[in-house]
């Protein structure tokens, strides 16, 4: 595959979780939501209309806060919105681009959705939209906020419609008033678009562009990702020669020297036997493998070294512990104990060794240990 995206669009249909799932249709969730808080508006207070101030607070005002919030935190402070944890534990940059753009539809879905709603309340009912307050300050100022609302872009309700509004609660809605409730209707509407449903889809479309380059390199982004991924690629294995392969010379060039020493600092053993390590060295191989990833993850950041025998076989295991202690520790010491007397093949047993380090691309520092002394009881 020429990058993640592509070897993601020949997968088969993915099995996603619960959680998931609910995540995915969280704009529709969102859309239901502001269907009600439409119905909201229209009940209260006590059934005498639409208050414009609460309209806006409620529809413009805070979606657009919010939006703006998630765009910030999402497109350049690289956050997921708060629920992202419910989803996933996960944190990478995919993963925040997607409930960004998840969080932005439904921030438009919902303003939408109420926009929807009041249309058809409109076609199907009485609906008076009116300004009072009890401020005077407020009041004066309404044709300014009006003034503002509408960017220039649309046309500000007149001075005249905004002096019948606000007069409609003393005056008991007078008939006169019915025939402002579609001027209103329409005013708002572009409102909404202009501030809300617009700009939360666009944003939505520029998280959708920058969460698919993500994608085409998501393993870069994910280390768990990037061994599955990479274990993926590998290609199967095929028998065809029928004569055998001649070692690699590029491989393990160096030679490593004996250094004569005593074990003194404590460290992870595979496969070594109680007491023979310094004390607090952690032990590892004798039991199940998640026990050993836990002791791994509990002591990695203290513990700097491994201590293997020269004459052991290295295995997938030990290459799996060694990854995962080096998202804990850069680079850490793998020591290899080499017996007293030395075997007879330990250069060729040194040569497995560093071909096992540079295939499976371990981080350590390969050194070659004689102790001194073997038995720290």
């Amino acid at each position: 595959m020429a990058n993640f995206d592509a070897f993601l669009s020949k997968a088969p249909e993915s099995r996603l979780g619960a959680r998931w799932q609910v995540a995915r249709f969280w704009p529709l969730m969102a859309g239901f939501n502001g269907v009600l808080a439409m119905n909201a508006l229209m009940l209260w207070p006590s059934r005498s209309g639409v208050h414009l101030l609460i309209f806006i607070m409620t529809l413009v005002l805070l979606p657009f806060l919010l939006m703006l919030w998630t765009a910030l935190a999402g497109l350049i402070g690289g956050r997921a919105p708060w629920w992202r944890w419910l989803v996933t534990q996960h944190r990478d940059p995919a993963i925040n681009l997607w409930s960004c753009r998840q969080a932005l539809l439904a921030q438009a879905s919902f303003v939408g959705s109420a926009l929807v709603w009041l249309w058809l309340m409109l076609i199907s009912r009485q609906m008076v939209f009116y300004w009072s307050t009890s401020i005077e300050w407020v009041s004066q100022r309404v044709d300014s906020l009006f003034q503002v609302l509408s960017l220039g872009v649309i046309t500000a309700p007149r001075a005249l419609v905004i002096s019948a509004s606000e007069a409609g609660a003393i005056t008991g809605w007078e008939t006169a008033l019915l025939s402002h409730a579609a001027y209103w209707g329409a005013w708002l509407s572009q409102v909404m678009l202009l501030w809300v449903i617009a700009p939360a889809l666009i944003l939505a479309g520029l998280c959708h562009w920058r969460m698919r380059r993500t994608l085409a390199h998501w393993p870069d982004h994910n280390a768990q990702l990037r061994r599955y991924y990479h274990s993926l690629k590998q290609d199967p294995l095929r028998y065809t020669a029928l004569e055998p392969a001649q070692p690699d010379a590029s491989l393990s060039a160096n030679k490593l020297a004996i250094a004569r020493h005593p074990l003194t600092e404590p460290g992870f053993g595979w496969l070594q036997p109680e007491g023979y390590l310094p004390a607090g060295s952690v032990y590892l191989g004798r039991g199940g493998h998640k026990a050993d990833e836990q002791s791994v993850r509990n002591e990695g950041g203290v513990l700097k070294h491994w201590y293997c025998r020269v004459d052991q076989v290295a295995t997938g295991d030990l290459a799996d512990l060694i990854q995962l202690h080096s998202q804990q520790c850069d680079h850490p010491t793998l020591i290899l104990c080499v017996p007293d007397p030395e075997p007879s093949e330990l250069n060729n047993l040194l040569r497995s060794w560093q071909t096992f380090v540079e295939r499976q691309q371990l981080r350590v520092h390969l050194t070659v240990v004689q102790p001194e002394v073997q038995k720290h009881g």
